[in-house]
């Protein structure tokens, strides 16, 4: 499991420095494309007028499911997808394993309501590389988009000492 999560940290770096560098468009004064995946409309909007108070960030498209994000996705090209994983019609990680999957060079944020404990290194398992919880405020959403988009993976103090713990050969939590 431990080496399953490193390569998995691992390639998504590797990948998201190809991306990033070799051909995604973000030079200079690019904005930052977002594709937003929520069930509920009144989260998307308010995601959608959060992201634009940014400068550098910019909300491409919008679904309410997996199959209006994979039709949306290839429309906007995103570079980067906030996904709320408990979309209707899919399982919990069926998006995020289809973006890992086909779009692996696309990073993955995760904001949910579920409980990070149990659902963040599932989460991360399937190729996220936020899981940010929508408890914990814009700040914490816009710094975690930053941090992403520059390689770094995402997650509450609690669950990182969690994730060291338990794959550096400690205790969990």
């Amino acid at each position: 499991m431990l080496l399953c999560v490193l390569a998995i940290v691992l390639v998504s770096a590797m990948a998201l420095s190809f991306h990033l560098f070799a051909d995604s468009g973000i030079h200079g004064n690019d904005k930052i494309k977002v594709l937003i995946v929520d069930a509920h409309p009144v989260a998307r909007k308010g995601i959608r007028l959060l992201l634009s108070q940014e400068s550098d960030l910019e909300v491409c498209g919008e679904a309410q499911n997996v199959e209006e994000a994979i039709d949306v996705l290839e429309h906007c090209r995103p570079d980067l997808v906030i996904v709320d994983p408990h979309i209707k019609g899919s399982g919990d990680l069926d998006l995020i394993k289809h973006l890992s999957v086909h779009h692996p060079a696309i990073p993955v944020v995760v904001l949910s309501m579920r409980d990070e404990s149990f659902y963040a290194e599932r989460a991360l398992e399937a190729g996220a590389r936020a899981y940010i919880t929508k408890e914990e405020g814009s700040e914490k959403l816009i710094e975690g988009i930053h941090k992403v988009m520059t390689g770094r993976i995402v997650v509450s103090d609690k669950i990182a000492a969690r994730l060291v713990r338990t794959y550096a050969g400690g205790a969990p939590l």
